[in-house]
């Protein structure tokens, strides 16, 4: 396990923080979903499953767009941190590329298809097990982070992404 107590470290977890929801558990960039790594979460890790989480993310943004991969696993979490950052603010500052916004608008759908699966063959909520209605909290929180997103696209004139579009035919 490896510590980045670092006030870099810190601050580089404020800024992702600042970008993100509460309880938001990933990001989306230039229509690609990333899970938004804590520092303790990778404090946690092994060397070679925080070395992946790296190389993961450099490989899909893009060795050319990031900064130099550090081979420690002290400078990874600073680096991972640090990058996370950077892309959620770049995402912040412009306008949501369409493929973000149907990006999005595919991870609502499947989330709400999800919720419909766990509550398959429960007519009476009453018999809903514990576990399945924490999930179906966590879906419904999830969405409605998203639907905030959406909403707040739809007053600035755009319209809803084209799978929800789907899914709202689907159950009319």
């Amino acid at each position: 396990n490896f510590c980045c107590a670092t006030s870099d470290c810190i601050l580089m977890a404020t800024r992702a923080k600042q970008h993100a929801g509460p309880g938001q558990q990933s990001f989306f960039f230039e229509g690609k979903e990333f899970l938004l790594w804590q520092p303790t979460q990778l404090e946690g890790l092994n060397r070679a499953t925080l070395n992946n989480r790296a190389v993961n993310l450099r490989d899909t943004v893009g060795a050319h767009r990031l900064p130099v991969m550090p081979r420690h696993p002290e400078g990874l979490v600073a680096w991972i941190l640090q990058v996370q950052a950077e892309l959620m603010d770049q995402a912040s500052q412009t306008a949501m590329p369409d493929e973000d916004y149907e990006a999005l608008g595919r991870r609502m759908v499947a989330l709400m298809q999800r919720g419909q699966e766990l509550l398959e063959g429960h007519e009476d909520p009453s018999t809903v097990p514990s576990a399945v209605q924490e999930e179906l909290e966590a879906l419904q929180g999830e969405i409605q982070e998203l639907e905030q997103v959406v909403f707040d696209a739809r007053k600035a004139g755009r319209e809803l992404p084209v799978a929800l579009q789907g899914w709202n035919a689907s159950v009319q």
